[in-house]
């Protein structure tokens, strides 16, 4: 690769071996929300527990997720990438085998709230390292290959977990979730060097001017902000998705699971075809993306009065999530390649950032439409689109002075 592709003088086999290693990783967010999912009215079973109840547990992981993201930028910047990820892939997979022990909804409450810290960490610790050893319109392919890397979760993830529910509980999720990250940290130990060129000082004034530099530009703002209603779309899916599917249905956690699959592909569907609109403007993207999500919010609310069965949801849902993918590429790769020097930090701050937005956004939309009807799921689809619009407005205002 030329000095313009790659950032740091590392062989070839060395840049490839960290970009496996980081798409192996970086599904994880994914996967350690939706493995669980088909798994929610078997939790709320085992718990003698609400259905919304049962949903905190999803969205206490988004909090904390949230949460250690707007940190753990200043804190691999200062410390360095692979040391963290280590860390963190090892306390993840502790919480993960801990939770099948106890029999307490608070103490999955909490467990479920650490296992998001320690996800958010190694999340933008992968992110920080595609910055680090790719520039130039390599960095922001790369950085389209790891929003499609990233929605590999949700594509694998309720597949095996609704395989894994119906043959073993829901117990058995989290013994796969242990498992697999401890693999990941011993590969990460075995082959993934530092890449961090030159450690932040980690002080108060460092870290004011980093988050000052970042969070006074309006724009890279509103993109964050992009990001979370955009994603907001597919968690609501979730949330509402498995219990109108099995509950109100009467599918499946292996049939929810195979449906949930096809809801992640459409995600990637959207990453994959951003690939090869590269040449293309963002606002122009952006603009023909939110108006067609608006319009098939419509028509879903619209044929779901007349209609309420498996293909009302999943066939409008898909190309919706098709949109969805498509609208969070293109904002992840302009925010993250907006301030190179500070690549975990803004990492960390938009990871943050979009996802106290979905969970805000997502959980107050399911609590207030009940997860019994198809017209819940497109009213809440439309709401979203319709802020994913205003944005775009004034993004676009900003950019055009």
């Amino acid at each position: 690769m030329s000095d313009q592709q790659v950032a740091h003088n590392f062989t070839n086999r060395q840049i490839n071996i960290m970009a496996v290693c980081a798409f192996l990783i970086i599904p994880m967010s994914g996967l350690a929300v939706d493995i669980y999912v088909p798994s929610l009215p078997a939790v709320a079973r085992y718990f003698h527990i609400s259905e919304a109840l049962t949903q905190v547990t999803v969205t206490i992981f988004l909090i904390a997720y949230a949460l250690s993201q707007f940190i753990a930028g200043n804190i691999i910047d200062a410390y360095g990438r692979r040391k963290i990820t280590i860390i963190s892939l090892l306390a993840f997979s502790c919480f993960s085998f801990c939770i099948p022990q106890i029999d307490s909804i608070g103490m999955l409450l909490l467990l479920r709230f650490l296992q998001g810290l320690c996800v958010g960490f190694f999340m933008v610790s992968k992110r920080a390292i595609i910055v680090d050893i790719y520039s130039g319109i390599k960095l922001q392919s790369m950085l389209i290959y790891t929003t499609i890397a990233w929605s590999l979760g949700p594509i694998v993830a309720p597949g095996i977990g609704g395989y894994l529910q119906s043959f073993f509980g829901w117990k058995s999720c989290f013994y796969f979730l242990a498992g697999y990250s401890f693999a990941l940290a011993m590969l990460e130990f075995v082959f993934v060097p530092e890449t961090i060129k030159n450690k932040a000082i980690l002080n108060f004034t460092n870290i004011k001017s980093a988050y000052s530099e970042i969070l006074s530009d309006s724009k890279f703002n509103l993109g964050v902000l992009s990001l979370g209603f955009s994603y907001a779309m597919v968690m609501l899916f979730n949330l509402l998705g498995s219990f109108l599917v099995q509950v109100t249905l009467g599918y499946t956690p292996i049939e929810y699971g195979h449906y949930a699959l096809v809801m992640g592909f459409a995600w990637m569907c959207g990453g994959l075809v951003n690939r090869r609109l590269l040449s293309l403007s963002l606002m122009s993207k952006m603009r023909v993306a939110i108006i067609c999500a608006i319009s098939l919010a419509i028509i879903m609310f619209m044929i779901s009065l007349k209609s309420e069965n498996i293909y009302t949801i999943l066939i409008p849902a898909f190309f919706m999530h098709c949109l969805a993918g498509f609208i969070f590429n293109n904002y992840f790769a302009y925010c993250l390649s907006m301030f190179p020097r500070y690549a975990g930090t803004a990492g960390g701050i938009a990871g943050s950032g979009a996802y106290v937005v979905t969970f805000l956004g997502s959980s107050i939309l399911a609590g207030m439409l009940p997860s019994s009807a198809v017209t819940s799921l497109a009213a809440g689809y439309f709401i979203l689109a319709i802020a994913c619009w205003l944005l775009y407005k004034k993004i676009n205002s900003q950019i055009a002075n």
